[in-house]
Order: structure tokens, then sequence, then C-alpha cells
């Protein structure tokens, strides 16, 4: 559950959750990035009328009304996609063998085992790259 609360009276705007599966030319990806809102990996928010991502190869996955998402960190926007689009975006589990070391921040970091990304730490609920939910297997903390 993400800690994004909407205010009843705020404006709420027609937004797609799409699926990209190509935008080769330079030309499709600048009208991406000028009319979407990255979430992680291939998905992407999208307001606004379908001509606009012209040569850009997408699949609308669901379409809801939701508040301004502006000022949302990557990991609340992807919370506050996964409850409004009642979709998931997989989970991973990430154990010890995913650890690559530490640092000056005195935390371990970790793979993610879906895209291989390795800026994960135990902090973390999900991957800030492909977007998938990152369960942390403590080897120290039997549940």
């Amino acid at each position: 559950m993400s800690n994004y609360t909407s205010n009843t009276d705020e404006f709420k705007f027609q937004v797609k959750l799409i699926e990209v599966t190509d935008a080769a030319d330079e030309e499709a990806r600048e009208r991406l990035q000028d009319n979407c809102t990255h979430i992680a990996g291939n998905m992407w928010l999208f307001e606004g009328e379908e001509y606009a991502l012209d040569g850009v190869t997408f699949t609308v996955v669901c379409e809801e009304a939701m508040g301004a998402y502006g000022d949302l960190s990557t990991t609340q926007l992807i919370a506050v996609v996964s409850d409004t689009f009642r979709v998931s975006l997989g989970e991973v589990i990430v154990t010890d063998d995913d650890c690559i070391g530490d640092d000056e921040l005195y935390t371990d970091w970790y793979r993610c085992p879906r895209c291989g990304d390795s800026n994960i730490t135990a902090s973390f609920n999900y991957c800030p790259h492909c977007g998938v939910r990152v369960k942390l297997v403590d080897p120290w903390h039997k549940d």
C-alpha cells in the first residue's frame, strides 16, 4: 500500500499505463520522453491523445483517473501505479547471494535478480530500474 493520499478536491487526469515494445528511432524516443512519465522498465504513464506517440509501438495496459504525481519519487510512483491501476510489476526475492558489497553509506547493495541493476539497498521496496517489487530475505532473521 502506498503513502499517496489524494485530496478529493484535487483534479484528476485520465492516465494510461502503457507498455512500450518499440521506440527504435530517435524521434519516437523523444516523443515518448516528451509526452510520458517513465515508471520502470518498459512501463510509462501517458496523458493525452495517442497520435502524440506516433512511431512508438505500445500496448495500453489499463486506464484510470489519477491525481497529480509529478512530485513523487520513483519508488512512490511505482507504488501509486500498482495501487491505482491494480497491477503488479512482479516480485523477486533478493538474498545474500545477490549482495554485491557495501560502501561508505554503511549499507549493503544488492543486484536485482530480474534486470541486473545493482542499485538496491535493504530499504528498497522496488527496483528503481525495472519496477519489480523487491523482498529481501535476511538469512539472520527467520520469519
